[in-house]
């Protein structure tokens, strides 16, 4: 990587969530989108079935708590509304969901809202009661939703949640909420459901080997999985890299923030430029080859470094959040 790459300001996402969400708040609140993706963790998130690296892993986690928690990092609460997977909304939900739609689009700010066009997160933008329809925008493109249609695209479940105020919150407190969801996310598992079993965190990383190992990775839902966490660790990297430049004042604590920052970014480029290697190999679509014997065992080794950066970067993070905790408490 180039020594001024991170510089380099990156206009878009492969986490339809994080990019959804940053639609929604800039309307309140000026901030980049690597910022949104390191303040509510999306940019150090990875999410994989070691059976078969599916599809569904940057998406199957519980979202009614992971973006209210990163909404809070940045000065908002908000409003959510779901279903159970695979459930259409009742009559009554569908009612409420418009509700809340309507309410916050009437006050100048998008909902964020599952499955309008694909199955990725989108926004909701406006509404026209006239023709039952709502304005919204996906990965896909920009499209128009009838009404009925909301709860009941390829996946038949809803999932909308709206902000509801903000708040001025501290640079500290920003940075130790961030801190606190990375580490939870990078140490303990984060889901209530067995089947499929999906691996966070670092233990991610030995799902993806295994998988990898046992030559059963699906070539598409695989290139899907590469694509998006090579991404966010791109935004990982250059969060960080904004950090060491931001806490720039001459205190102790601005000194060793700073100190931990450029030191966690250094293994966190390391961590991209192994996710780069994999990101080359199995391009999305397609996907390549990843059970070829070849090209699986190249993969397990550069998923191996990642991996091996990704938990020198982490000692880096849980030592500034010791140093915040301590701010925060004195």
């Amino acid at each position: 990587m180039a020594k001024e790459d991170w510089k380099t300001e990156l206009q878009w996402t492969w986490t339809s969530a994080g990019r959804a969400a940053h639609w929604a708040i800039v309307k309140k609140r000026e901030i980049s989108l690597t910022e949104f993706m390191g303040y509510s963790s999306h940019a150090f998130r990875i999410n994989i079935n070691g059976d078969n690296v599916d599809v569904a892993g940057p998406t199957g986690y519980e979202w009614e708590d992971i973006l209210p928690k990163g909404l809070l990092n940045l000065g908002f609460r908000c409003k959510w509304l779901r279903t159970p997977n695979f459930t259409p909304p009742t009559p009554e939900i569908l009612t409420e969901a418009l509700e809340m739609i309507q309410d916050s689009i009437d006050r100048g700010i998008p909902a964020v809202g599952w499955d309008l066009l694909i199955p990725e997160f989108g926004i909701i933008y406006g509404y026209d009661d006239g023709e039952s329809v709502l304005h919204v925008k996906d990965p896909r493109g920009d499209g128009k939703l009838p009404y009925e249609k909301l709860g009941r695209g390829q996946l038949t479940e809803i999932f909308v949640l709206i902000l509801t105020d903000s708040f001025d919150i501290s640079k500290e407190l920003m940075l130790s909420g961030a801190l606190d969801m990375i580490i939870d996310h990078a140490r303990r598992r984060q889901h209530k459901y067995e089947l499929p079993k999906y691996e966070n965190g670092l233990k991610a990383y030995d799902a993806w080997i295994q998988a990898f190992t046992n030559r059963t990775v699906d070539a598409f839902g695989n290139s899907y999985n590469t694509s998006v966490v090579y991404d966010a660790r791109k935004h990982a990297y250059r969060f960080l890299r904004g950090l060491a430049m931001d806490w720039n004042r001459a205190s102790t604590l601005e000194k060793e923030v700073r100190e931990r920052a450029e030191c966690a970014a250094e293994h966190y480029a390391k961590v991209e430029q192994s996710l780069a290697a994999l990101n080359e190999m199995f391009p999305f679509p397609d996907g390549g080859t990843p059970n070829d014997p070849v090209h699986a065992e190249r993969a397990i080794t550069q998923l191996n470094a990642a991996k091996a950066a990704e938990e020198k970067g982490l000692l880096e993070l849980e030592a500034m959040r010791e140093l915040l905790s301590a701010k925060l408490m004195g």
